[in-house]
């Protein structure tokens, strides 16, 4: 992305590097997705929160 020095511009080359760029895309997502369900995560306010309701029995 940014300057190419690319001189063939049909129609079938676009699809070829427009495929290899959402394949890379692809992939730093799924990367990205895995660190980010990995994260361990700390009881924070929300916890304790959905403790609290759950044991006055407050239902939404």
């Amino acid at each position: 992305m940014g300057t190419s020095d690319v001189m063939d511009w049909n129609m079938e080359s676009i699809t070829k590097r427009d495929i290899r760029v959402s394949d890379e895309v692809v992939k730093i997502m799924k990367r990205w997705n895995n660190e980010y369900l990995n994260t361990p995560v700390s009881e924070g306010k929300g916890a304790n929160l959905l403790k609290k309701i759950q044991l006055s029995g407050i239902s939404g």
